[in-house]
């Protein structure tokens, strides 16, 4: 149940802040007014110490953002001497609203429909009665609201009022009543004074919202040289009394204004925030510089989402797909379960690592990743060209190699062919002059003069050329 403030946490307050109070205006109004919903009307001055109003119409207003059913709130007031420093206009008695809380912005106890309390000096009063004092008036609809004087009787000053003197107001509220007290600082004299609202049924709650310090729209005349400091304002509800409209994310609230123990969110689709793919040991293939990936080589397949009522963590279904860019099925990895990796230093924490094929083809490749939240929206997205494989060029001398080796080869048979057991094989000269000319016409005799095939053919010329020489000598 929320928290309200009762009669006796009110006389409690006004001695001093409480535990449980939520801060909801904090401005010391030395050199500005920093609430968001601050408005300085008038020229007015930031004296460094505070802020005073110089001419007429001067006032600051503070919207405060939420209605406050029971708070309260605190003012120091400095050269605050109406008898001295106020307009003596025609009037037969001068008055003026300093500081008033309302329930609606128009700040005008006029409107039938708000709630308004009101703080007013009186000086200057020609019969005497009203002389120096400090009166709160209580507004709403219904009948005449109720007012009362500070001043303990009603009918003397309150305390003299002085240039040198630093006043300290203090309002609080609840449904039920309304405290104030103003108390001297310099000698501490103080009158404080609590009366009832006495809502008429058609308006049954405060909700005070906006706070005016100063002249108060143009009701009375100004109090000028007034000086204004040290303004807090704080609400003594539960902080989480309304939290499903307040248009934030609290409370144990899952969305803004829902879940917890507000309407259940509307569960919306998780989006896609990035995919990228890595090397094992961190270098990165996707991207205009991405490094290609060689067949054979472990890559790391990464994604982050992002999803307004699931933590990533506890997406669901989360996988991965490649295929060859172009294609239709994913022909590379149909369904590669993601792995949560909470210790990623980057954001991409869905992982899966997988071994590019060893007879994967050269080219591009497309990669996507798929998952779904807690409700059961899924949610997928589709890289194209997200990264390319190639194969690693051939090591330097492979072919080279293979072509010396078959000259030396040639460069030796050479002499094997030409000097058969028992012949000469040194100038030739017992050789028939046929065998040197097939000798000759072969060309073979140069080392590592041909490719190959020619020095096959060669050998097996130098063969039939033996083979020739043994029959012609047989028959002789």
């Amino acid at each position: 149940m929320p928290l309200r403030a009762t009669c006796l946490s009110i006389a409690l307050l006004l001695l001093g802040p409480a535990a449980f109070a939520q801060v909801l205006v904090d401005e010391d109004l030395h050199d500005s007014c920093d609430h968001p919903g601050c408005s300085v009307t008038g020229a007015g001055g930031f004296e460094g110490d505070g802020w005073r109003m110089t001419q007429a119409n001067h006032m600051i207003t503070i919207d405060m953002g939420q209605a406050v059913d029971a708070g309260v709130a605190e003012l120091d007031i400095s050269c605050f001497n109406p008898p001295v420093h106020g307009t003596d206009g025609s009037a037969s008695e001068n008055y003026c609203v300093f500081f008033s809380l309302y329930e609606k912005e128009s700040g005008h106890h006029g409107d039938a429909t708000t709630a308004a309390i009101e703080l007013l000096a009186f000086w200057n009063d020609p019969d005497g009665d009203r002389e120096q004092m400090i009166k709160i008036a209580l507004w709403h609809p219904g009948d005449f609201p109720p007012a009362t004087y500070l001043n303990e009787g009603g009918g003397s000053k309150l305390f003299d009022w002085n240039d040198d003197h630093v006043l300290h107001l203090t309002v609080a509220w609840d449904q039920d009543q309304v405290t104030a007290r103003l108390e001297d600082s310099s000698n501490g004299e103080s009158g404080s004074r609590t009366i009832d609202w006495n809502f008429p049924p058609e308006h049954p709650t405060a909700g005070i919202r906006h706070v005016f310090v100063g002249r108060n729209n143009g009701v009375c005349d100004p109090i000028l040289q007034a000086k204004y400091a040290n303004l807090q304002v704080r609400s003594l509800g539960d902080p989480c009394d309304g939290h499903c409209a307040n248009g934030a994310q609290d409370c144990g609230e899952s969305g803004v204004d829902c879940g917890g123990d507000c309407d259940p969110c509307a569960n919306t689709a998780p989006l896609q925030k990035a995919i990228q793919v890595w090397s094992a040991d961190g270098v990165r293939h996707d991207g205009l510089d991405g490094v290609p990936v060689h067949p054979g080589e472990l890559i790391v397949l990464k994604a982050s989402v992002e999803d307004a009522e699931t933590a990533e963590a506890d997406m669901q279904n989360c996988r991965f797909y490649v295929r060859t860019g172009g294609s239709v099925e994913w022909d590379i990895l149909d369904y590669g379960q993601a792995e949560y990796v909470p210790d990623e230093p980057s954001p991409l924490r869905w992982q899966h690592r997988r071994t590019a094929p060893q007879g994967v083809p050269e080219g591009m490749y497309d990669v996507r990743f798929y998952y779904e939240d807690e409700g059961g929206l899924a949610a997928d997205q589709t890289q194209e060209d997200e990264f390319e494989v190639v194969r690693p060029a051939p090591e330097d001398g492979g072919s080279d190699a293979g072509t010396d080796a078959g000259a030396d080869a040639g460069a030796g048979a050479d002499p094997g062919s030409d000097g058969a057991p028992g012949e000469d094989a040194g100038g030739g000269a017992d050789r028939p002059a046929d065998q040197d000319a097939a000798g000759e016409g072969c060309a073979c005799r140069g080392a590592g003069s041909g490719s190959g095939p020619i020095l096959l053919l060669c050998l097996l010329g130098a063969l039939l050329v033996g083979l020739r020489s043994r029959l012609l000598s047989k028959a002789r």
